[in-house]
């Protein structure tokens, strides 16, 4: 859903359901355009908002790639990374701002309960501000190691969700 014509912005993405949301490693979602980025929802909308289907536990692989950048002139785009109980997060975003001019866009990936967040997000600007990432599971921990997220040590569904994603 790019639009790299002179003028065009990215278009809308949502890939959405209400149990498990799995984009694998090989994935390449582009919503990106010329004069600014698109928006991209997977697993839900912005912190669980009412009125789009949520997934219980989202995954994003290890190589998948997810780009609302504006390539010429124009703002960085939003891109949603969302789950009711668990995301594991292990790919890149990117929603930056043109390379003429425009801020940087919002990402946001969130575990409502659970986040294992192991990858990148760029959200620069050549020539405008840098955007916002926003982390916001029930509770964060800080820490300098990789955590173990194949099942190993949790409980419930959190267990459940983690053995499934770390196949990724």
């Amino acid at each position: 859903v790019s639009g790299r014509g002179a003028g065009q912005t990215g278009g809308n993405v949502a890939v959405l359901g209400s149990n498990d949301v799995i984009v694998t490693g090989a994935a390449r979602i582009d919503a990106s355009g010329s004069a600014g980025g698109g928006k991209i929802k997977i697993g839900g909308d912005l912190q669980g908002r009412a009125g789009t289907r949520t997934a219980q536990r989202t995954g994003i692989g290890a190589g998948a790639v997810i780009t609302a950048d504006a390539i010429d002139n124009g703002n960085g785009g939003t891109v949603i990374v969302w789950a009711d109980n668990f995301t594991s997060f292990n790919g890149a975003i990117s929603a930056k701002g043109g390379a003429q001019g425009g801020n940087g866009g919002f990402v946001e990936v969130s575990g409502k309960q659970s986040l294992a967040f192991n990858g990148t997000v760029d959200t620069s600007a050549a020539n405008g501000l840098k955007g916002t990432l926003l982390l916001d599971p029930a509770t964060i921990t800080i820490v300098d190691t990789v955590p173990n997220i194949n099942g190993d040590g949790t409980t419930g569904d959190e267990a459940r969700s983690a053995g499934m994603l770390s196949e990724l």
